[in-house]
């Protein structure tokens, strides 16, 4: 063993000691598994209380790249690790954390996976006996042992952070060593990927040709494609969910289309989250345009210079007009869905028992007992009538759930459902004793003839708590505390819960009890991914509500729609420090990573060197307005192609001097842009834009689309009382066919594409004054 190698393995020792923790952990010799009572809270040692918990729970080797050691190598790997390798295990991990300051889950997801795959790989050779040999094979294990090829990448880390650099091997360097194998095709595509990889990582602005067509994008990959784009709009805005789970995760998924939260921000929103505010109103040249009456309180990431942040840091972020209303309603609705569950929550914190609502010398009837353990509903060999199933999933109302339980409770002394009996044979094998008791409070043993709907079985309360508290780990309800500031928030103070393995909801068309059961969750970052299909083919999302075969095998990165975000405002021509501001960054720069504009968009933002330039010099705001209007082809009509002829025939500063005299001609109405100039002309048809007039110009302003259905549906409602009921006074054909034609004219306006005029071919319906006046 080398000096260096002692000295690092002394200091885990004293990290460890340092920090309460036994060092010789017991383990079990044929699987590495650690006693559960001897685990080590990774996440504990620093007070990381949001994210997955992680946890040292073993010494096993990396069981996904066993294969391909034996394979490689020629030899079986073992699987677990030896001592030596153990001892080394453990000071990693503690150094790493205590030490470099990084994140737990750093640890959790890179770090101990690749040493375990390198343990595998040297197999009886001590750490710091670690040769090319060994290194090589770790390294090409790895590369098979994920999809992406990832797990390669972090072991050459590993290598030349923990093995080269402190020097506890005899030969170093052995990052050198980390190549694939010649020869070997099935690691071909592997290498491939690390290499795009890497690009990314080492200069996410030059990629490696330039770009030759005016569509093309830099790192396009980031971005996610517009079919499975499409298919989730129409999956959360349109399909119904089938659980509760699901329907909690849609307008999870509403609210990171709206604001391309990180997905780390998205799953921490904290329940309060929405502030509103009146929207005040500014001279918009001073003080620019008003700020959003609607923001999102949430816990910003990345927000530490260096070294590790374990409190949640809150910012706001001002959500646009335009995504207010989907923002405030499913914020509502999840509010809604998860109120039993946050009451369930606050009361086991309250009391500090898992089942407060029972009392622990209580005798609880078994099947109210096992439906508060497993969540099921049904507890009687009677299933729930469909009716009840049906409106309760049509928009999950907790009022249905009690006419269900009643249903149930009806038929359960008489027929109780198998899987009660089933449930409580596994909670009898998993105690070492009987967990049902008869009405006296004794034991009472479920034999193949007890007829268990004769006699009257009950569960005492404490067993409740102990079994659940033991033998259901992966359902209690974690009760870390997170800091806010100098607020401490539960997981019963986070926005998106959701029942904790509530599997037979999905798989067997279950109800779950959701005001009785103890197990509740908080949504993690892996459970977005996962429902998404982060850089999976397919996500759960789209396997269970995908239209077609086709659209079941989608897949969107849950960090890509940030991505899209960045690059539409900058397509938009948003300012970069706004855009770094929208998405909690520390510099512009950071921003345009995210920039994956297609590069005739990155041209038309460098053509107005000169156009642009002058324009800004010799408009006013209201032309200027106008110019970038015409600009970005979102108006037509006579003043635009008059401004176009001029620009052709003078040049620019002629055409700029044309519409800035004619500035004013530009109008915003309620049924879209108005070119006329009623300086010059007044509009003798106010505000009856619809009425084949030729100045009209269809804009995309919801608000504009809105008013026209508004209109519409009024015409129609006016004109059907008419039909309804003639009568023979001498105006009414002229008023019904008076409202006929605006009926007409609204409905043309609606078919109308934005940026194109309503009625090309319409009437002037202005008037140049002095002109066609009679004098009496």
């Amino acid at each position: 063993m080398t000096p260096e190698l002692q000295a690092f393995l002394r200091l885990g020792r004293e990290l460890a000691e340092s920090r309460h923790l036994s060092w010789d952990l017991p383990y079990d010799l044929t699987t590495g598994s650690i006693p559960r009572d001897r685990w080590w809270d990774l996440s504990a040692l620093v007070n990381a209380n949001t994210g997955v918990r992680v946890k040292l729970s073993t010494f096993a080797t990396h069981d996904a790249s066993l294969d391909a050691i034996a394979r490689f190598g020629g030899g079986k790997a073992a699987p677990v690790m030896t001592g030596e390798w153990i001892e080394l295990y453990k000071a990693v991990a503690l150094q790493d954390i205590l030490v470099l300051g990084n994140k737990p889950s750093n640890f959790g997801a890179n770090v101990g996976p690749s040493f375990r795959i390198l343990a595998a790989a040297a197999g009886s050779l001590a750490p710091h006996e670690l040769s090319s040999d060994q290194v090589q094979l770790g390294f090409n294990a790895a590369l098979v042992a994920s999809d992406s090829a990832k797990r390669a990448s972090t072991l050459k880390a590993l290598v030349t952070r923990w093995f080269d650099a402190t020097g506890i091997c005899q030969h170093r360097p052995l990052a050198q060593y980390c190549t694939a194998y010649p020869g070997r095709s099935e690691l071909l595509g592997q290498v491939q990927k690390l290499a795009v990889t890497s690009r990314r990582q080492t200069d996410t602005k030059r990629p490696a040709a330039l770009r030759s067509e005016l569509s093309q994008r830099h790192f396009a990959e980031k971005l996610p494609s517009e079919e499975a784009l499409l298919e989730l709009i129409r999956i959360v805005f349109g399909e119904r969910p089938r659980t509760v789970s699901d329907m909690v995760r849609f307008h999870q998924v509403r609210i990171l289309l709206t604001t391309g939260f990180r997905a780390g921000e998205l799953v921490t929103l904290p329940a309060a989250t929405l502030v509103s505010r009146e929207q005040e109103t500014s001279h918009a040249r001073l003080y620019g345009p008003p700020a959003p009456a609607l923001a999102l309180r949430h816990f910003a990431e990345k927000q530490f210079a260096k070294g590790r942040g374990a409190d949640l840091i809150e910012s706001l972020h001002h959500v646009p007009p335009l995504f207010a209303p989907i923002v405030k309603e499913s914020v509502a609705e999840v509010l809604r869905l998860t109120a039993p569950m946050r009451e369930m929550l606050k009361a086991q914190r309250t009391a500090g028992r898992l089942f407060p609502e029972v009392a622990l010398d209580a005798l609880v009837p078994w099947t109210e007992a096992y439906s508060r353990l497993s969540g099921m509903m049904q507890f009687s060999s009677e299933p729930i009538p469909d009716d009840l199933k049906t409106r309760y999933r049509a928009n999950y109302d907790a009022s249905v759930l009690t006419e269900m339980r009643d249903h149930q409770r009806a038929w359960a002394s008489r027929r109780p459902h198998k899987q009660v009996r089933e449930y409580f044979l596994r909670a009898n094998t998993a105690l070492r004793r009987p967990m049902v008791r008869d009405s006296r409070g004794e034991f009472l043993h479920l034999g193949n003839r007890v007829r268990t709907g004769d006699i009257g079985l009950y569960v005492l309360g404490a067993d409740m708590e102990s079994y659940a508290a033991t033998h259901l780990p992966s359902k209690t309800p974690d009760m870390r505390v997170s800091q806010a500031g100098s607020r401490a928030l539960g997981i019963e103070d986070f926005l998106f819960l959701y029942p904790a393995r509530a599997l037979a909801e999905e798989k067997h068309d279950a109800i779950v009890d959701l005001d009785r059961y103890f197990a509740v969750q908080r949504t993690e970052r892996q459970d977005l991914e996962l429902q998404l299909g982060g850089s999976a083919r397919e996500g759960k999302l789209f396997q269970k509500y995908g239209m077609d075969e086709k659209s079941r095998l989608l897949a969107v990165n849950p960090h890509a729609i940030r991505h899209l975000q960045n690059t539409e405002l900058f397509r938009l021509g948003v300012a970069d420090t706004i855009i770094s501001k929208r998405f909690n960054r520390k510099s512009p720069v950071q921003s345009y990573s995210y920039d994956h504009r297609t590069l005739a968009e990155h041209l038309d933002e460098m053509d107005p060197a000169t156009a642009k330039a002058l324009a800004d010099a010799d408009l006013g705001p209201q032309a200027r307005r106008a110019f970038d209007l015409i600009r970005g082809g979102k108006i037509q009509g006579p003043i635009v192609k008059q401004f176009r002829k001029v620009q052709a025939a003078e040049g620019d500063d002629a055409a700029f001097a044309y519409l800035n005299a004619e500035a004013g001609a530009l109008h915003v109405t309620p049924y879209g842009f108005c070119l006329n100039s009623f300086a010059a002309s007044p509009c003798l048809k106010h505000l009856e834009c619809f009425n084949a007039c030729s100045h009209l110009v269809r804009t995309d302003s919801p608000q504009e689309q809105a008013n026209l259905e508004q209109l519409r549906d009024r015409y129609e409602l006016h004109i059907g009382r008419l039909r309804e009921r003639p009568s023979a006074a001498p105006m009414f054909e002229v008023q019904l066919r008076h409202a006929e034609a605006r009926l007409e004219g609204v409905r043309v306006a609606l078919r109308q594409a934005p940026g194109s005029a309503v009625f090309p071919d319409g009437d002037d319906r202005s008037q140049v004054l002095g002109e066609n006046v009679s004098v009496g």
